[in-house]
């Protein structure tokens, strides 16, 4: 399976709390010294311009702190031989995510199975154990324990503010009924400020079988007071997208030999652009279509919430200064499908998103999205350019 990246542009504690519907919400240790280092060695999704960073006196912070450790040997190895590999955007934190931190030391979570969806195409064995000793010779030699504890109630604050405007808000029922039973499935949600609007999906699977269904997290803001703050019209459809990929990226591996030949020459109509979207295979642009395809039917159920700081946010992202507020709100929908049609070439969207509305209405007949994937396969090679 591949992890993939929402970026919001157009458009905690140490210990994790959980929410009312049992989505636990961390902001770690360890994925945030991976990411300070991904941010020092100017990887891929980890620097931003600063109106798109959100928090940018954290990104300040981060670069005076460790302004004297920029030449530490980590930085070279990272540019040098990891970025070329691949690591950037996921790879990063989906390593932080198998580490845990004891006495400055790291060491793998061996709960969870190793290779789970070809974690090492993003970095080799050899690699990652070098990238681990770098790591625990960066953290002793930068102090970067007194860094996190110091930025502590920033990260409680992050997690606060996602717990409660969006996390505790999100219907886990609906993927129950809409993907099909979720037994030994759990739902996490990690936070990271120097991910800045960039979102990953990380699953992640224990050597019992059991599911960890990961969202990392950026995309958080200051309000006008300076408070952190996620806008739930513009972040929470984002969180869905991530946990949505968990669900979607492997019916469409499973059934890829039967779409492939549309889905190919669908890319090729505007390869260059999904590229540098960062979707570089068609592969990749249907496992987000049809994850986007999904969110919208779950916003079709769940309208969300407008605050005035939100109706800001969205005019400014999706440039749409002169609409009213009233506008804004009531064309939020149409407004969403539309950025994905239009400015993501989504353009088979809507064929997606009526299939599943088939479904929907037949849900005896197609008790989970599995069963129902003959008729997606149906809509995927009937679709004509428009």
């Amino acid at each position: 399976m591949r992890y993939f990246v929402t970026v919001v542009l157009f458009i905690a504690s140490m210990t994790g709390a959980k929410a009312k519907n049992n989505i636990s919400v961390d902001y770690t240790e360890e994925s945030e010294l991976v990411s300070v280092i991904a941010h020092l060695a100017k990887v891929p999704g980890y620097i931003w311009p600063e109106e798109q960073a959100g928090v940018i006196d954290y990104f300040h912070q981060v670069d005076s702190t460790f302004a004297p450790y920029s030449n530490h040997p980590i930085m070279a190895f990272v540019a040098d031989s990891l970025v070329k590999q691949g690591f950037g955007y996921h790879v990063p934190v989906a390593i932080a995510l198998r580490l845990k931190l004891k006495n400055g030391k790291l060491h793998y979570n061996t709960d969870l199975e190793p290779d789970f969806n070809h974690y090492y195409r993003g970095i080799t064995p050899q690699h990652e154990k070098k990238l681990i000793a770098l790591l625990e010779d960066f953290y002793k030699k930068a102090h970067f324990h007194s860094f996190f504890k110091k930025n502590q109630p920033l990260y409680n604050a992050c997690k606060q503010a996602m717990q409660q405007q969006l996390v505790d808000k999100i219907d886990l029922d609906w993927y129950k009924s809409f993907f099909g039973p979720i037994n030994n499935i759990s739902f996490h949600i990690y936070l990271g400020l120097l991910n800045g609007p960039g979102n990953y999906a990380i699953p992640q699977k224990t050597k019992d079988g059991s599911e960890i269904k990961n969202a990392f997290m950026g995309c958080a803001d200051r309000n006008a007071t300076g408070d952190i703050y996620y806008g739930e019209a513009y972040t929470l459809p984002v969180i869905i997208h991530e946990f949505n990929h968990s669900f979607c990226n492997p019916l469409n591996e499973e059934f890829w030999d039967d779409i492939k030949d549309k889905m190919i020459a669908f890319y090729n109509q505007n390869a260059s652009f999904y590229a540098q979207q960062a979707y570089g295979d068609p592969l990749t642009v249907a496992n987000e279509m049809f994850v986007e395809a999904c969110v919208m039917r779950y916003l079709a159920t769940h309208p969300v919430q407008f605050t005035q700081e939100s109706i800001q946010k969205i005019k400014k992202i999706y440039q749409m200064q002169n609409a009213s507020d009233e506008e804004i709100v009531a064309g939020y929908y149409e407004t969403q499908i539309n950025i994905r049609e239009v400015y993501k070439k989504f353009f088979m969207i809507r064929d997606i998103m009526k299939a599943l509305e088939e479904r929907e209405a037949n849900m005896v007949s197609y008790p989970t999205m599995r069963d129902f994937m003959p008729k997606y396969i149906e809509a995927i090679n009937a679709y004509q350019e428009k």
